[in-house]
């Protein structure tokens, strides 16, 4: 006996709306920060915890806000673009649930731990020694290649959200003064403080087209 393939004869979910869809996606974020406190606050988890380890607890809670909103989209870990010719893999990505077909990331993720874990990353929010600075990832265009929009997801475990906002608005005031590629433009915007996380934007300007950034800080201390 001879089966048909499966048709999909379906729309493609990608032919949503993105900009409405990243909105969506900064509102899971919000609402996902509480639960995720309160799972990373598990005792059971073994110290030290990394980067990718917080971004796993961290996309497990925006998952589940996402399946009790019924969004067609989710989170997911390490993405790898299928459809350009770039190598870096940023911490996590969105994307759409489709039968039968996959597109580019809706939007993708770079986290970093504030402070750096240690003294000589200190500034790699911003700018890092090998290109791997949170910021400067998505100006050289090593994450996020093709995307007007992008995320930074800190988890601050010492110092408030206000100190780090003026920490990383110095370091790009320092790298203006001796690095041409970086303008005073890129600063973060106005903080807005959250219970539970705090939320800015800013503009990160390539060789083509400028990048708007939204950053999400959690507060873990």
């Amino acid at each position: 006996m001879i089966v048909d393939e499966p048709k999909n004869t379906a729309l493609p979910v990608s032919t949503c709306d993105k900009r409405t869809t990243i909105t969506n996606i900064l509102d899971i974020i919000g609402k996902s920060a509480p639960f995720f406190k309160i799972a990373i606050a598990n005792p059971d988890i073994v110290k030290p915890i990394n980067e990718n380890k917080y971004s796993q607890v961290l996309i497990e809670q925006i998952n589940t806000q996402l399946i009790k909103a019924g969004y067609t989209f989710l989170a997911n870990a390490q993405y790898s673009e299928l459809f350009l010719k770039v190598k870096g893999i940023p911490d996590f990505y969105f994307y759409f649930l489709e039968e039968g077909t996959t597109s580019s990331a809706i939007i993708v993720a770079e986290a970093k731990i504030l402070p750096a874990p240690t003294t000589d990353r200190e500034k790699e929010y911003v700018k890092g020694a090998t290109n791997n600075g949170g910021i400067e990832r998505f100006k050289t265009k090593k994450h996020g290649s093709g995307m007007p929009e992008a995320l930074l997801v800190a988890f601050i475990l010492d110092d408030n959200h206000n100190d780090w906002h003026k920490k990383v608005n110095s370091w790009i005031d320092d790298l203006v003064l001796v690095d041409h590629f970086w303008k005073k433009e890129e600063q973060l915007d106005n903080l807005v403080i959250q219970a539970h996380f705090s939320y800015t934007t800013s503009q990160a300007f390539t060789i083509s087209d400028p990048v708007k950034l939204h950053h999400f800080w959690i507060n873990l201390s």
